[in-house]
């Protein structure tokens, strides 16, 4: 006897998204997803309707205080068949290209919130169609039937508008910005072509440079090995990849690895490339070799599958294997460079000679009786922190009160900036190169530098000072982070972020 059984899928499905494995860049990137392929599925359309000064926004805001979040776009928009098929989980009728699979909108807004709202209304058709979807109210009743209303609109309008209530987790300070720089990667070509303007927090995503540090040729040209081949078992559709392998000097494991496309859009990319042992090495993430903090590409892949949350590749059968061993054969050269070339410096120094010459100079100061004598002083007066201390800060408030800084920065952080301030004083020679204070504003360094400490006699040019400046406020802003983390001062974690520091200079030079 044969039972005849369907695959049904309850309503309860739509209780579990909340625990998907979704990082939040890529959450919100299945809702940018939907907004930029609107766009290339009615380019023609959408840009005559479009002004002069206009172009595809998507725009992000979030609000911890009400738990809310809202994402708003100016593409196509929908009319009734499309927000009603948009509603059904898995409904592939208008899905394609990044929004293939049709669960995305479902999977993402339910992951953030068990409330959410869409408004909408198409070019060219003059009705809005709105409807609310209540995660908690579908399960306890067990009816998964939405309704959508339908008002009047203008026939010129165009726009899509998603609300997410009641949101399940909380967005930090440190992961906006992870989510910020996520997204300025993963959607680095629709922004450096003009086609899509995003905002996230009231900020502009920036233009990303794919090829930013890479190695420089005697010719004075970007090394990049490009190249295209297909992989695929025998009487399979075969799978294309295209792209480029090279070097960056200096290097970073953060930055090193492979950025993986498809559809113009990227799926992986650093700190989480894609990094085949056969280049990498056998570690999770690579053996840290300068091969591992060097080299780097670009692949688009034509005819593979990626995860449903877009942020991995589906590999099949030996696919995986046989891209990693021809993209090993292409990287030969890659691999050469970031093993044996030096990185650039501004003046052209040979480092590893110029190291070598001042070592006799440092080993001398190092040595020395004055060097003995300051690092024994130090110890003996140990007892006196508190005294010393009291007496820095009312030369501090002292010296605030009465000038003007030369020197202010604001570091962009969130969720509030970080100010510094540096005063300059004359008081002795004998005092500190640098008084920092942070009694203040938790969000505040005020730095007074004595500029007649006998370290400035060494100075012979501007380029000595601006280091010297340079070097205070990286010290100021290591010790501020420092005792942020730590409420104390960690010499290894200080000097693992001063660092950070010092890599960021070469960026300006």
């Amino acid at each position: 006897m044969e039972h005849i059984a369907n695959l049904n899928v309850g309503t309860n499905i739509i209780s579990t998204y909340k625990r998907l494995s979704y990082k939040p860049w890529y959450a919100f990137a299945e809702f940018i997803d939907n907004s930029t392929q609107s766009y290339l599925n009615n380019k023609s359309a959408l840009d005559s309707a479009f002004s002069e000064s206009k172009c595809l926004e998507v725009i992000i805001d979030y609000s911890r205080k009400n738990s809310h979040l809202s994402i708003e776009d100016n593409a196509m928009g929908m009319d009734l068949d499309r927000l009603t098929h948009a509603l059904h989980i898995g409904d592939t009728k208008y899905s394609q290209g990044r929004s293939k699979y049709g669960l995305g909108l479902k999977t993402a807004a339910c992951w953030f919130g068990d409330r959410w709202s869409i408004r909408t209304s198409m070019l060219g058709i003059d009705k809005e169609f709105s409807c609310t979807v209540d995660v908690n109210e579908i399960i306890e009743n067990g009816d998964d039937s939405i309704s959508i209303l339908e008002t009047s609109a203008n026939a010129n309008d165009h726009y899509t508008i998603i609300e997410i209530h009641d949101l399940h987790r909380v967005i930090h300070g440190n992961t906006i910005r992870k989510i910020k720089n996520y997204l300025e990667r993963i959607y680095y070509l629709d922004i450096n072509n003009n086609e899509v303007i995003i905002k996230f927090q009231g900020s502009e995503l920036e233009q990303f440079d794919a090829e930013e540090g890479l190695y420089i040729t005697k010719t004075g040209e970007k090394y990049k090995k490009s190249f295209s081949f297909s992989i695929g078992e025998a009487n399979t559709q075969p799978k294309q990849i295209e792209g480029w392998v090279s070097a960056i000097l200096p290097g970073s494991r953060e930055k090193a690895g492979f950025t993986i496309q498809m559809n113009d859009r990227v799926v992986v990319c650093p700190p989480a490339a894609y990094k085949p042992e056969t280049i990498f090495g056998h570690q999770l993430g690579g053996s840290n070799t300068l091969v591992n903090q060097r080299v780097i590409g670009i692949l688009n892949l034509t005819g593979f599958d990626v995860s449903h949350q877009k942020d991995a590749i589906i590999w099949e059968g030996d696919d995986e294997n046989e891209l990693a061993d021809k993209l090993l054969d292409y990287a030969q050269e890659a691999i050469e460079i970031a093993e044996n070339e030096s990185s650039p410096t501004k003046t052209g120094l040979n480092l590893e000679a110029s190291i070598v010459q001042a070592v006799g100079p440092v080993k001398q100061i190092v040595e020395s009786k004055d060097f003995y004598n300051a690092v024994e002083e130090y110890l003996a007066h140990k007892g006196r922190e508190e005294e010393l201390e009291e007496i820095f800060l009312n030369e501090v408030n002292s010296i605030k009160s009465a000038k003007t800084p030369f020197f202010t920065a604001e570091v962009d952080l969130a969720p509030r900036k970080l100010s510094v301030k540096f005063f300059s004083a004359k008081n002795s020679d004998l005092e500190p190169y640098l008084y920092l204070d942070f009694s203040g504003n938790e969000n505040e360094i005020i730095g007074v530098v004595n500029l007649i400490h006998p370290y400035f006699d060494t100075f012979k040019n501007y380029d000595q000072v601006q280091k010297f400046l340079e070097q205070c406020a990286f010290d100021a802003i290591a010790e501020w982070k420092c005792r942020k983390l730590y409420n104390s001062l960690r010499p290894n974690i200080f000097r693992e972020i001063k660092d950070k520091f010092f890599r960021i200079p070469i960026q300006f030079n």
